[in-house]
């Protein structure tokens, strides 16, 4: 059974790094990501690997767990929205 990938993973990451007050800037410097690949995960046009979420956690000095818990917790809470793909510009030859 194939998954619906939800915006709860960035809408969770921004929420922390914003209640913890740090710039995308910051996170990125401590995890030794670029601030505009830290956007894309914030908005979904990335979505991050289970060691990215291990980074992230580090970054926001918890526990791994606590960060999953907080995703799981708006998936199951109903608040989750599926993610909606872009569809690739056509290529003009």
């Amino acid at each position: 059974m194939k998954r619906q990938k939800t915006d709860a993973p960035a809408y969770v990451l921004r929420q922390i790094r914003t209640e913890l007050g740090l710039s995308q800037e910051e996170v990125g410097r401590r995890i030794q990501l670029d601030r505009a690949y830290v956007a894309y995960l914030e908005t979904g046009r990335r979505y991050p690997s289970i060691d990215m979420l291990i980074s992230f956690a580090h970054a926001f000095e918890m526990q791994p767990g606590e960060l999953l818990d907080r995703i799981s917790e708006r998936i199951a809470g109903g608040k989750a929205r599926p993610l909606t793909l872009r569809q690739p510009r056509p290529v003009l030859i």
